[in-house]
């Protein structure tokens, strides 16, 4: 089963390295934040490895990202 992580780095998105999550609260809250950016059409936190897993999409700003 692949995760949603791997699924997102499959589609050509940006992946980076975070620092600094001391808890799984901490991640969801910063994807939660990301996911507001304009511009951002996709974000997934993995807290295990710190990372994060962003696609860009045609939004045009907050509110109309879409979780997955």
């Amino acid at each position: 089963m692949t995760s949603q992580v791997e699924q997102l780095a499959e589609s050509k998105v940006k992946n980076y390295r975070i620092q600094g999550l001391d808890y799984a609260n901490c991640a969801k809250i910063f994807e939660e934040n990301v996911k507001e950016l304009p511009g951002i059409q996709e974000a997934k936190v993995n807290f295990g490895a710190s990372k994060i897993a962003s696609r860009r999409g045609n939004n045009s700003g907050p509110g109309k990202s879409r979780s997955i």
